[in-house]
């Protein structure tokens, strides 16, 4: 893939389960890349996906941490509630913590 790629792109290699070739994305210095790589990776919904995004939960940008929120909180990967509330204890941002709750609630929902 050269330049940039789309988030169309990664949204289909998500759909595909393509999870190895969109892991490097999540550490990708655009932004824009970095959470379309995190949605695409929540479409793929594995423990080893879930995993994944439980490690880009370490990227301090908000941005970043509220795309991997959204993507667990669709996962129902239950090992991830742990990570989403210590999240919600260290985050100062309103709307990252509603998002905590709201990922939590669905993961719950699930057991």
């Amino acid at each position: 893939m050269f330049g940039k790629p789309t988030k169309e792109k990664l949204l289909a290699m998500g759909a595909k389960g393509k999870l190895e070739k969109l892991r490097p994305f999540l550490e990708n210095k655009d932004i824009s890349v970095r959470t379309a790589a995190a949605e695409a990776i929540g479409l793929i919904n594995t423990d080893e996906s879930s995993n994944a995004l439980i490690l880009a939960l370490r990227d301090t940008t908000e941005e970043m941490q509220i795309a991997v929120v959204k993507a667990l909180g669709n996962s129902s990967y239950q090992p991830a509630e742990e990570q989403l509330r210590q999240l919600f204890k260290r985050t100062s941002s309103e709307t990252l913590k509603e998002l905590c709750l709201e990922a939590i609630k669905s993961i719950e929902s699930h057991q």
